[in-house]
């Protein structure tokens, strides 16, 4: 427990709190519109982006799938699904920094990089057995799909998704203060 509130909590909380601004920022500049024009599309490009939001996201294995219903819902292709199936779960950004830290560099750079490869590959074939389905996705499902997604989403109040918000950013004050006292130290 004292190691998991003092060294982890404040090594992963400045990863998340940028998370939390990046993905608040994302779902603030992007319309639902652009998940369809470019995600929707079976190509190289849209297995590629995926495959970076995946690597930055966390995301546990089962927190993928309504994600993941509800991405394929909103017009993304099946390919593009699979490979942030693939990516998402070996490859988000706190798994790697405690892969550096243990393994090194190098080998997290190869890891990676094969994942990443790998799972534009099998998204791009996935894209392409189904590439006879012209529909992705049934219209007239679309709303029990989007449905389901949000019946698999764990429901947790909002006071306490606040808390652990609070909670999160004390962590990352307190992790960046001493870098921050050392930089005005050095300029005062």
């Amino acid at each position: 427990m004292k190691w998991s509130f003092s060294e982890l909590a404040l090594t992963i909380s400045k990863y998340v709190v940028v998370g939390m601004i990046m993905a608040g920022f994302i779902t603030t500049i992007f319309p639902s519109s652009i998940i369809q024009k470019y995600l929707g599309n079976p190509g190289l490009i849209s297995m590629a982006s995926i495959t970076v939001l995946a690597c930055i996201m966390y995301v546990c294995a089962v927190g993928h799938i309504p994600f993941i219903a509800a991405l394929v819902a909103s017009g993304a292709s099946p390919g593009v699904a699979i490979t942030f199936l693939i990516a998402g779960a070996a490859t988000n950004l706190p798994e790697l920094i405690s892969m550096y830290n243990v393994i090194g560099k190098r080998c997290v750079i190869i890891y990676t990089a094969t994942l990443t490869i790998g799972s534009i590959i099998i998204g791009y074939i996935t894209n392409l057995i189904l590439s006879g389905n012209s529909n992705f996705v049934n219209s007239q499902a679309d709303g029990a799909s989007v449905q389901l997604a949000n019946r698999l989403f764990l429901n947790i109040p909002e006071s306490i998704t606040y808390v652990c918000s609070i909670a999160i950013i004390i962590f990352c004050i307190i992790a960046i203060l001493p870098k921050m006292k050392e930089v005005i130290k050095k300029y005062a």
